[in-house]
């Protein structure tokens, strides 16, 4: 079987080559199969010896919108296919080397190393020279990682994403990635209410919730969530209902099976001994061992 795979730098890519196990570093030949419209052959070119693929400024700043206000389809994918001895194989770059702007997403540390951005609203509805500009909000399952402290960024998800998402909470449970409910759509009120996982560094995810269930919690969007010990908590946010306005809660929801099942633990609270309801809030642990407590 013939592999390619590609490891990229600012705006050059190199492809890597092998059969079976064995590199191929002589002898195959590689063309452009699909770039993105409007790309000139003078903007991009691949080295037919090595698979090299460069690209200028020009067409990287056109590829990469400034700003949310920017009605684009995701940043352009070429594809670049490589043959020898008769077996073709293909790969595909995306040409950013960081995430599109947005509002909404979810980040996360994993270990010492690894920051994470997930989901988030990649496009909104803008009010542009004084009039409201109907355009939809479009949702994203995207995850990207940066491991030199954020300067630069790779998209992690393979083919299996949790759905498109924002106003999410993520968090991390011995070193799983977990996403929690949150809103996608246009009218970015649609309930999400399930909860995903990721054990491989934000790779491939799977559901949590049982198939056809959701979330037991009520809260929709704009709370917060947090781990202590080696549970899962959800505090505050809004419950969405037939008519707004959505009421904001003061409820606390925990999971100890990794978010399959919860449970309302300050359902029999005073009400002075709650919190006030809120949403868009955060939360925090802070302590070691049985001393932690949540914020």
């Amino acid at each position: 079987m013939l592999v390619s795979t590609n490891g990229d730098a600012d705006q050059t890519y190199t492809n890597t080559l092998s059969l079976g196990t064995t590199p191929v570093t002589a002898g195959a030949s590689y063309r452009i199969s699909a770039n993105p419209d409007g790309c000139s052959p003078e903007e991009i070119s691949v080295d037919p010896a090595t698979g090299e693929v460069t690209f200028t400024k020009a067409l990287y700043d056109k590829m990469t919108p400034s700003d949310l206000t920017q009605p684009t389809d995701p940043p352009a994918r070429i594809t670049i296919e490589a043959t020898y001895q008769g077996k073709t194989a293909s790969y595909t770059f995306t040409v950013t080397d960081h995430f599109r702007p947005r509002r909404y997403h979810s980040s996360v540390v994993v270990g010492n190393n690894d920051i994470y951005v997930l989901g988030g609203v990649t496009r909104m509805n803008f009010v542009d020279g004084g009039s409201f500009a109907f355009t939809p909000r479009i949702s994203s399952n995207e995850v990207w990682r940066s491991s030199d402290g954020g300067l630069t960024w790779d998209q992690a998800a393979g083919a299996t994403r949790f759905t498109e998402r924002g106003n999410h909470e993520a968090v991390v449970l011995d070193g799983a990635l977990y996403v929690i409910a949150g809103t996608a759509g246009d009218s970015g009120f649609n309930g999400r209410n399930d909860v995903w996982q990721s054990t491989d560094r934000g790779v491939s995810w799977s559901r949590v919730t049982p198939a056809g269930g959701s979330v037991s919690f009520p809260m929709d969007y704009g709370f917060a969530s947090a781990v202590l010990g080696n549970a899962m908590y959800v505090m505050g946010g809004i419950q969405r209902t037939s008519v707004p306005p959505f009421p904001r809660l003061d409820q606390v929801w925990k999971s100890t099976n990794r978010g399959v099942n919860w449970t309302h633990v300050n359902a029999s609270a005073a009400t002075g001994d709650k919190f006030p309801a809120r949403s868009q809030h955060a939360a925090v642990v802070l302590g070691s061992a049985g001393a932690a407590k949540l914020y």
